[in-house]
């Protein structure tokens, strides 16, 4: 049975979010609950949900990646690999058609590639990522790299489907890829946040061309969440089309759950303006969040 593979980290990001904007978030016994209802809600799709502690794969991710003493550890992920240098980069998608529009900088960072001329030429580099489905991603990366003369030896990646598929290895070779977790197959691989609406890190990142021919992500941020109405959770999150609203208001109904709690422990009801990552078609309006994808969520059939 090919397993749908779910990595934790979403109490991780929003911990570390909310003690930046000096708020407090709720306790663990909340989040292990609402993770408890989101494993056994997917499980009822897919009969083999698998669901990846992020500490446990965070001190693999690690221990492989500090192998190779010579190189240096650069990580393009937001959560593993804490203590390495980070490039920072999104997957960004369309704001019309939601497409794949290509690789960018996270909102607020240093361009993409000035980021990567940063990086010393002196040492081959370790390649830390959270992980990797079909591997066009990372090779896209090491195709970035090697343009500014930095050669990767090793990528160390948390989850890895289908080794013998994957693009990157298939257009280089000579690069070890080492993973924490391997499946042959599997339905698909998402991280937690991605099942949440509004937080950082969460969705697909919307982004636009510029008259250059560049692509760059909005200001302020704008994701593209995996359920309907903003998002295709067929496409995105290989949800059967026959359950793609019965999921759509489920993972609305979890996100408002989230937005209500951290509203509660912190006295506040949080407004469109206050959103990280607001919704694709959503304004910033001074209105309750919560309210608005209550009513999204209502008129979803």
């Amino acid at each position: 049975m090919r397993p749908y593979v779910i990595t934790e980290d979403l109490e991780f990001i929003l911990r570390r979010w909310l003690s930046i904007e000096g708020m407090i978030a709720p306790n663990a016994i909340f989040f292990r609950e609402l993770q408890t209802r989101l494993v056994d809600y997917l499980g009822g799709i897919f009969t083999n949900c698998i669901l990846v502690k992020r500490e446990k794969l965070e001190s693999m991710i690690k221990a492989a990646a500090e192998t190779e003493k010579e190189c240096q550890i650069v990580s393009i992920d937001g959560v593993y690999g804490i203590p390495y240098r980070k490039i920072e980069l999104n997957r960004l998608g369309d704001q019309k058609t939601l497409k794949f529009l290509g690789l960018s900088e996270r909102s607020g960072c240093e361009r993409l590639q000035i980021q990567i001329k940063k990086i010393s030429k002196d040492r081959k580099l370790v390649l830390v990522d959270d992980g990797c489905f079909s591997g066009n991603t990372l090779m896209q990366v090491i195709g970035l790299f090697k343009q500014e003369g930095l050669f990767v030896k090793k990528c160390v990646i948390g989850i890895m489907v289908n080794r013998s598929g994957n693009l990157c290895l298939l257009e280089n070779p000579e690069i070890c890829i080492q993973s924490a977790y391997e499946f042959e197959e599997a339905v698909d691989w998402l991280c937690e946040r991605d099942f949440y609406i509004g937080f950082p890190l969460s969705g697909k990142t919307v982004g636009a061309t510029s008259h250059d021919g560049g692509i760059y992500p909005l200001i302020p941020q704008v994701s593209i969440p995996y359920c309907l109405p903003f998002g295709n959770p067929t496409s995105s999150a290989s949800i059967p089309v026959n359950l793609a609203v019965e999921y759509s208001r489920f993972v609305i109904s979890q996100s408002i759950k989230l937005w209500e709690e951290i509203g509660r422990v912190n006295g506040k009801i949080f407004t469109c303006q206050e959103i990280p990552r607001l919704p694709i078609g959503i304004g910033r309006e001074k209105v309750s969040f919560t309210e608005k994808l209550l009513a999204i969520r209502d008129r979803l059939a």
